[in-house]
């Protein structure tokens, strides 16, 4: 089994070692370093035999996640290069970094991944893309440390932003729309609280999921399903549509979008070489 290092247990960081320990990697297989030396502590607590350390001594796992913010990534990276070769394996979690980024300072190989904090429950999709050394074995290995993550989907680089939108921040913006939702009904109500109406919606959303999954229903068809014609959920929809959702789903993607490219071109000057 393969040896893993984590550089950084933020919210992601923290997440991926609970899964991968979750999933079957022995926590002596795993060395994290983190700048929180409590943070570090409480995970070697949790996790008897968990091999803590310096960013350098995590960076000469076979495998090592660099789990920090895009501004902070070439910091590590430039740290940890002494302890890598042609032959190491970087995963990079950061999202505007990109694999050429990665490749300008250490022609090795790089697996890009874009995680979900629903991921913590073992659901949800990983994205992963892959640079040009990584062979069919480093793929299957990703693929055994990330199943107990959900599903993993392997997309080109160039695919990963919109992607990203519905599965990693997909999370954030639907809880968004539930809440509106929520918020919404509790003016028609005086007898009612906000954690009952919380949990209804929760368990109709869930159960909405569990539908589509074990039918194979379409959205679409579930609507059809529900809103019958001329009947109280058919008119729900038509205020909706009447409100164009559509162009509001429209401008979500196009403002994401637009905030993405400008942060990558950010992230991309940081790599640039300097002018002579």
């Amino acid at each position: 089994m393969k040896s893993i290092g984590i550089i950084g247990l933020g919210s992601m960081g923290g997440m991926m070692l609970d899964r991968f320990i979750a999933g079957g990697t022995p926590a002596g297989n795993i060395c994290a370093a983190t700048h929180n030396p409590q943070k570090l502590a409480q995970f070697a607590a949790r996790y008897p035999g968990l091999k803590t350390g310096s960013n350098l001594e995590a960076a000469k796992s076979d495998i090592v996640f660099i789990c920090v913010e895009p501004g902070q990534f070439k910091d590590v990276l430039l740290e940890i290069l002494p302890a890598l070769s042609e032959s190491s394996h970087i995963g990079n979690i950061a999202s505007t970094v990109t694999i050429a980024n990665v490749e300008s300072l250490i022609p090795c190989k790089v697996t890009k991944l874009v995680p979900t904090i629903t991921s913590k429950v073992g659901r949800g999709v990983t994205l992963v893309s892959y640079n040009d050394k990584i062979t069919p074995q480093d793929k299957q290995d990703i693929s055994g440390l990330f199943a107990a993550f959900g599903e993993l989907q392997e997309l080109p680089e160039g695919d990963l932003a919109y992607a990203t939108e519905l599965t990693s921040c997909g999370p954030g913006l639907y809880a968004y729309i539930l809440g509106q939702i929520a918020s919404a009904a509790q003016k028609y109500t005086d007898t009612v609280g906000e954690a009952e109406i919380r949990r209804w919606l929760m368990e109709t959303f869930a159960g909405t999921i569990a539908l589509a999954e074990a039918t194979d229903m379409t959205f679409d068809e579930i609507v059809s399903g529900v809103a019958t014609r001329g009947g109280i959920t058919e008119e729900g929809v038509r205020a909706m549509a009447d409100m164009n959702l559509n162009a509001v789903f429209d401008a979500m993607f196009r403002r994401t979008l637009e905030k993405r490219a400008r942060n990558e071109e950010k992230t991309n000057s940081m790599y640039e070489a300097p002018k002579q």
